[in-house]
């Protein structure tokens, strides 16, 4: 027998060998029979749905789906602060200070290079908590102002040694949206994100 015909031979039967061993450990070891069930970890953005506003998706609208919808800004440029932290690239905004069903300011964020939007900021003007579960229901999570609306546990321990008080954030992951709520009891801020974290 040759070399050839050896190398042939092992390798044929290895490959007919691994698919019968991996079918092998879903038929003889599958995952209710062993009692362990395999719980998957809640991610950041886990559940976390791209969020809609007047038609317009975040991640996926641009700049020319904003103006159609909403007509043109009261101003456009640039900003200084990244409100995606991951939009290194940069970002433009627009600025909206009527907006239709809400009384409140608007600035829409884009990425400077797609011209995809990268949130929706709204800043209503009346707008209290009760209002906000009225208008959005009662399916959020709670966080708060200086953990973000995704918060880790270890995000969450090292904040409580604290013994602060911050505003609260009502997560709606998914609407993919939060609101942050003030002391007073007013909503602040409105905020559509493409992502939790």
């Amino acid at each position: 027998m040759t070399r050839n015909t050896i190398f042939i031979s092992v390798s044929g039967a290895i490959a007919f060998l691994l698919p019968m061993i991996a079918l092998a450990g879903t038929v003889v070891f599958p995952e209710s029979a062993a009692g362990y069930p395999q719980a998957k970890p809640a991610g950041a953005n886990e559940d976390w749905v791209a969020p809609t506003f007047h038609g317009l998706v975040v991640g996926k609208s641009t700049g020319e789906d904003v103006i159609r919808v909403f007509g043109k800004p009261k101003w456009k440029g640039g900003v200084q602060d990244l409100i995606v932290p991951s939009d290194k690239d940069g970002e433009l905004q627009y600025q909206y200070s009527a907006v239709p069903d809400l009384d409140a300011d608007m600035m829409v964020y884009f990425r400077k290079r797609s011209g995809v939007i990268s949130a929706i900021l709204l800043y209503p003007k009346h707008m209290t908590r009760a209002d906000v579960i009225a208008k959005f229901g009662s399916e959020f999570e709670e966080s708060n102002e200086k953990l973000g609306p995704c918060p880790t546990d270890r995000e969450r321990k090292i904040v409580a040694q604290y013994h602060q008080e911050y505003g609260t954030l009502l997560v709606y992951r998914k609407l993919g949206l939060y609101v942050d709520i003030k002391k007073d009891g007013t909503a602040f801020l409105i905020a559509y994100v493409r992502s939790c974290r």
